[in-house]
């Protein structure tokens, strides 16, 4: 499974993250961005503040994606935490288009410029080696 494939899992039933004073349950990095968009800033600020952030928290242990969870460390803002989540889905989602270019580990224009130029190889060694008759 990519890295990419694994920062978008879900997780566990008894890993979610349960915002206070809701209903609300928070399964994958998508899902936080939803909740970002609804949640109350008083719901918000019971999980950030000065001494804790706990939706950083939750995406380094549970969703195991250093790179946002340090992106929201210290960011005390909702909507900005709302901004720099959806940067993160984008940059995901881009890099498993980009991966799926690649065709054993090589991008496409690597295969094309190995085709070519074992034709032009293959065309050398069968004019030139082969013994004519």
């Amino acid at each position: 499974m990519s890295e990419s494939a694994t920062l978008l899992k879900e997780a566990r039933p008894e890993h979610s993250f349960r915002l206070a004073k809701t209903m609300i349950e928070i399964k994958n990095m998508a899902e936080l961005a939803d909740a970002f968009e609804v949640m109350s800033d008083e719901s918000f600020n019971h999980h950030v503040n000065g001494k804790k952030n706990d939706f950083a928290t939750w995406v380094k242990d549970i969703l195991h994606d250093d790179e946002l969870s340090s992106r929201l460390t210290g960011v005390n803002d909702r909507q900005k935490s709302l901004h720099i989540v959806k940067q993160r889905l984008k940059e995901i989602h881009e890099s498993q288009y980009t991966s799926k270019s690649n065709l054993f580990g090589f991008g496409l224009w690597d295969v094309i410029i190995g085709f070519v130029a074992g034709l032009i190889i293959g065309l050398f060694l069968g004019h030139f080696m082969i013994p004519k008759i």
